[in-house]
């Protein structure tokens, strides 16, 4: 007996499951938002490149204004990417200006696991022992693609500060 499901295309198989992942991600975090909570954020592994490419099929939360993932670079450190609207990223640097650990997103901004330093949704620094603010590198989309430039990258994403 054939069903109305299994006489699908795969093309339409395909959108429908897509349509439910992108209603999920945010069913789940406007439900996280409500309770206050702060909403998990994906990570995307990426070969460290002058230019590296953010792929939003995969992502389908980059779809949505707020929506964020954390892309991990091979051979250490990272940055944030989140869709501002109306087509526009915006790529922070996750490497804390005080010693290079990776910060975690948090409710109102980013943390830095290891020291406590603090920082706003913009990466401005707001507490800890962090000097400075964290870098922002240039995200454009193109196509189904974001390409974030880290042409030039800032010091503390390759090495590590002492004291």
């Amino acid at each position: 007996m054939m069903t109305a499901s299994s006489s699908r295309s795969p093309a339409t198989s395909s959108r429908s499951t897509a349509s439910r992942r992108v209603f999920l991600a945010g069913a789940c975090a406007a439900g996280l938002a409500a309770c206050g909570c702060t909403p998990p954020v994906r990570s995307y592994r990426a070969r460290r490149a002058a230019v590296v490419p953010v792929p939003l099929e995969r992502y389908p939360e980059l779809e949505r204004p707020g929506g964020m993932v954390k892309v991990l670079l091979e051979g250490g450190g990272g940055f944030f990417l989140r869709h501002e609207g109306e087509g526009r990223y915006q790529a922070i640097s996750a490497v804390c200006t005080h010693q290079g650990c990776l910060v975690n997103a948090a409710k109102n901004g980013f943390r830095c696991p290891c020291h406590g330093s603090t920082y706003d949704r913009d990466g401005e620094r707001t507490g800890g022992p962090a000097p400075r603010a964290l870098p922002h590198f240039k995200a454009v989309r193109s196509g189904e693609v974001v390409r974030v430039e880290l042409i030039g990258p800032p010091q503390n994403l390759m090495e590590r500060q002492t004291g």
